[in-house]
């Protein structure tokens, strides 16, 4: 029995057991089907819960049967379930399953596992409206959260995520995400759009997340002092915002990151707003940060950004350096990841440019000299940047071996592109799903700060194909 896990970890436990339950009633050459098929079950029992606990919605509690496994030669009953395990208001949701398996006698397999969510709320922005100055034509009424209505008070912590896009010169043009946010004692403000100081009562957060430095417009300017901005329009910029209600807070303001014409946009049809997430505010009470192995969306979505450095020894590549990999177009959820090209890429397939430099969900592979001119090596990177501030964060990492054919790679995990915290490798006499696993406690973090896990080749690139998932989790 295996209780309490991450989501990545779980699902990997998941999917080597049931393999190694898997053969004893089927033939070998189904078993790889066996082992997609169930992690892929559970996997979109995962995704459900959390995008429920997004919405605000409690998941579904279910236990039911799935039937025989694809191909079995014996019998194999399957169970699947979501339980509630808590009634707390940060949500705490069992998932598992539950195997029978016959091999002349009964083999029973039992696995489960818990993941944890905060409950939050959407709120959908009027990108025609704003807090913050226009000219010549009055906007339209900004957005604006009655915190209490969300049960949401002062001294609470909220994290603020984008989500969708909106267009600033219609809906044909080309979208940004953008969004500026600001506390207020009231739910007043000034109808003379040629303001930029439109909020009587504004409030800054104690610790303001301020605005992007070189972001599109330079925004500042335009909007109240107390304001804050959420999500940047550059891509690879920030997309989500951690902050605690200040004191006499009662609503919070909502706007497009725009100046200084807003009648003439529009919301993506697929919508545009924000994700309130309350963060559990008592003392010694762990909370997540981020995780690596989520589907990857846009640079710098929930923190996370996508690169690559020329050169061969992870340790000592120049973080100024830095090259943004492209999002992979059109490849399906479970393969969804960054690369050189961009090109659609899927496992047994070799992308156009041969350059294996690849960040995927929960695997990277390092390059070795294919897909440029100068045949240089790259080290491929994944980098986390704090939201906020936090005196004590923890990160957990697990590096695994996917091939025994690989004469080995190389990693390092350095905070703010200099400080190097964790330096490691495999060689080509370690086993296959060899794992290495870091435990790094009581890290100091602050706004801006950066975590950045880094993956070189050990001489050729062949079979380099490492899995690594990566938690940050803090105290407040």
């Amino acid at each position: 029995m295996l209780e309490n896990l991450t989501a990545a970890t779980a699902l990997a436990i998941i999917a080597a057991s049931v393999a190694s339950a898997v053969a004893f009633s089927a033939e070998r050459i189904t078993l790889n089907e066996q082992r997609v098929y169930v992690a892929e079950q559970v996997r979109g029992d995962m995704m459900k819960v959390i995008a429920d606990a997004q919405n605000g919605v409690s998941p579904v509690v279910h236990h039911r049967p799935e039937g025989d496994l694809p191909n079995s030669t014996r019998d194999i009953t399957m169970y699947r379930w979501v339980n509630d395990v808590t009634s707390t208001q940060v949500g705490r949701y069992g998932l598992g399953i539950m195997g029978r398996w016959d091999n002349n006698g009964l083999r029973d397999t039992y696995i489960r596992t818990a993941v944890s969510l905060n409950r939050s709320q959407r709120v959908t922005i009027n990108s025609r409206g704003t807090f913050g100055q226009n000219y010549n034509i009055a906007p339209e009424n900004p957005t604006i959260v009655d915190l209490s209505a969300r049960n949401l008070v002062p001294g609470d912590v909220v994290r603020i995520t984008g989500f969708g896009r909106w267009g600033p010169w219609g809906a044909n043009g080309n979208m940004v995400p953008g969004v500026v946010a600001c506390f207020s004692t009231s739910s007043a403000y000034d109808s003379n759009f040629s303001l930029t100081d439109r909020l009587p009562d504004a409030i800054a957060p104690n610790e303001s997340p301020g605005f992007l430095s070189g972001d599109l417009w330079n925004l500042q300017p335009y909007f109240d002092p107390a304001s804050f901005q959420v999500v940047g329009n550059n891509a690879g910029t920030r997309t989500t915002v951690t902050v605690r209600i200040p004191t006499g807070a009662t609503h919070l303001f909502l706007a497009p990151a725009d100046i200084p014409y807003h009648t003439d946009n529009a919301n993506h049809p697929d919508g545009f707003g924000v994700i309130l997430e309350e963060m559990p505010a008592h003392n010694n009470a762990w909370f997540e940060f981020g995780r690596s192995w989520a589907p990857l969306g846009d640079q710098g979505q929930n923190s996370w950004s996508y690169g690559y450095y020329e050169g061969a020894d992870p340790s000592t590549v120049n973080h100024q350096a830095w090259k943004y990999l492209k999002r992979f177009i059109s490849s399906p959820l479970a393969y969804s990841a960054y690369t050189i090209d961009g090109l659609q890429y899927q496992e047994g397939m070799t992308p156009v440019s041969s350059s294996w430099a690849i960040v995927g969900p929960g695997w990277m592979h390092p390059n070795h000299g294919g897909g440029k001119p100068n045949k240089n090596p790259l080290v491929v990177a994944q980098k986390w940047t704090a939201p906020f501030a936090c005196s004590r964060v923890r990160v957990l990492i697990t590096v695994r071996r996917f091939s025994d054919l690989s004469n080995g790679v190389q990693w390092c995990l350095v905070k703010n592109g200099t400080e190097v915290l964790w330096t490691g490798e495999f060689i080509e006499t370690d086993p296959l799903n060899e794992n290495r696993t870091l435990d790094l406690d009581n890290i100091s973090i602050l706004a801006g700060d950066t975590l950045e896990f880094r993956l070189g080749a050990r001489g050729n690139d062949g079979s380099d194909s490492t899995g690594f998932w990566m938690r940050v989790i803090g105290i407040l």
